[in-house]
């Protein structure tokens, strides 16, 4: 919280504890007091409640999401790139937030959840870099289109930018995807696609296939373990390593080879 190094936070610890330099201590009862302060510490600062409540669905009042204006300091600030926004609804299409693609100087990716909020201490309301759920679990890109289309087989591939290619790629499936990447696989309320044929698409990483796992145990869990899920078997396509529905198609494949 102050921002110094280890041994100054130390410094502050026995300070708060009553133990000074001068005077010989016992190591046990050193470090018994040093991480009980700690521990306080630790607790008082979550306490502290963030001003910045997210609503759980964006009010029809609100302004329309204008991320170069309403990101325009951060975006400043950290050198950002604003390269994508993405809109996140539930099933009943109602706006929960956005997700927007950003790069730095070295073009480097970050992808980052932008909520609408109420700021409890000053009495207004505004776009904020915050994250917001559904209900509780990872939102679901595309999920209104699950409702729009509930006969249609579903394809789930990971990240915002595979599904918007992806959906014009197979244009029979409903392609949906989830917030938080690959380590958020197993967060996300798959019992939205529940009784329905699902394929998933992993990306061509250790992390994506593991997601893909995560995510097909999900759903089987929901269906009783019946099956009707699936994941392609990417490694029969040679594919570069990393590689997924957003990049450019390597030679030796055309789309008729991804159907």
């Amino acid at each position: 919280a102050t921002g110094v190094d280890t041994k100054g936070a130390f410094e502050i610890i026995a300070g708060h504890a009553g133990i000074g330099y001068s005077t010989p201590v016992d190591a046990k009862e050193f470090k018994n007091s040093a991480v009980t302060e700690l521990n306080k510490i630790k607790t008082e600062a979550l306490q502290k409640k963030d001003p910045w409540q997210v609503y759980n669905n964006v009010p029809e009042n609100a302004p329309a999401f204008k991320p170069e204006k309403d990101l325009a300091y951060v975006l400043e600030k950290n050198n950002w790139r604003l390269a994508a926004t993405y809109e996140y609804r539930n099933r009943g299409a109602g706006l929960l937030g956005y997700v927007v693609r950003v790069l730095d100087e070295d073009g480097k990716k970050q992808t980052l959840p932008v909520s609408y909020c109420h700021n409890t201490k000053a009495n207004i309301d505004g776009w904020r870099l915050k994250g917001f759920s559904d209900n509780g679990y990872k939102p679901i890109y595309g999920a209104e289109k699950l409702e729009q289309s509930p006969l249609q087989k579903v394809l789930i591939v990971e990240g915002e930018k595979a599904a918007d290619v992806a959906t014009k790629i197979f244009p029979e499936y409903t392609v949906i995807s989830w917030m938080g990447g690959s380590a958020a696989a197993s967060k996300a309320n798959w019992k939205a696609v529940g009784g329905r044929e699902v394929t998933v698409w992993p990306d061509n990483d250790a992390a994506g296939k593991k997601a893909a796992i995560a995510i097909i145990t999900e759903i089987n869990k929901v269906n009783g373990f019946r099956g009707a899920a699936s994941i392609v078997d990417i490694d029969a396509l040679n594919l570069p390593q990393k590689w997924d529905l957003a990049d450019e198609l390597p030679a030796h494949l055309t789309r008729k080879d991804l159907a």
